[in-house]
């Protein structure tokens, strides 16, 4: 599904991306552990093809097409969606009027809309007044509707309570059986207690340093730290 092979990566003449490779198959989910500043978020944002994410070296591979120099909304129409860490707010703007673009109909609106609880906010501007949780749940309802093939998570998990990481937990996985593949990556891993995971990698200053089994993994650092990665047996190359 997807291919990165030693992706280099400046932004704003700094080097951020330091040689990434990584792979997702169909229908899997694979997490990226990393503490911030590790370049996790850049990443992502340069999957999808987002300004000001120049590639240097490495290409990027979706459904094995070479997608490095195709803008942002040739990507989205290959199948490739976003959720955003941090997301604007669209006050003069509802959340159903903005779905409504959507050109889905009603019966899957209502259906998904109430997955993700989210009918209280329909009427709401975009993210305007919303709390954590309830942004989170608003971004991945927009995401669910838009029939990717590959759903790319920045921290979801990040400032969100218990309820609300189980409720996208229980969304998520629900799109990898439905066949579709996803790419999310967390700091903390909270949302790892509610979400099965066969796959991640750790990530640190621009690099991956080392991929195994997830659980294993998110232990590990949560017992040791990320530091103790640098020294992991299964280090990339």
């Amino acid at each position: 599904m997807l291919k990165i092979r030693n992706l280099q990566v400046k932004v704003k003449k700094k080097n951020i991306l330091k040689g990434v490779n990584l792979y997702v198959k169909k229908a899997e989910l694979v997490v990226i552990f990393g503490p911030n500043g590790s370049g996790k978020s850049t990443l992502l944002k340069t999957i999808m093809g987002l300004g000001g994410f120049r590639i240097q070296e490495g290409e990027i591979e979706f459904k094995g097409k070479k997608i490095n120099k195709l803008k942002i909304n040739q990507r989205a129409k290959l199948g490739i969606g976003l959720m955003f860490q941090k997301v604007p707010k669209i006050g003069v703007l509802s959340l159903e009027k903005l779905i409504g673009n959507f050109n889905k109909n009603k019966e899957e609106v209502d259906k998904e809309v109430a997955n993700l609880k989210t009918k209280k906010l329909m009427k709401r501007g975009v993210n305007d007044g919303l709390s954590g949780g309830e942004i989170k749940r608003s971004e991945l309802l927009q995401l669910c509707l838009q029939d990717n093939d590959l759903y790319l998570f920045d921290e979801p998990d990040s400032g969100v309570d218990v309820e609300n990481l189980k409720l996208m937990a229980k969304r998520i996985k629900k799109l990898i059986k439905n066949k579709k593949s996803a790419l999310l990556v967390t700091h903390g891993g909270e949302i790892m207690k509610y979400i099965g995971v066969n796959r991640a990698y750790v990530m640190m200053g621009g690099k991956i340093y080392c991929q195994g089994v997830a659980k294993e993994m998110f232990e590990s650092i949560s017992n040791y730290g990320y530091e103790a990665c640098k020294n992991c047996s299964k280090k990339n190359g």
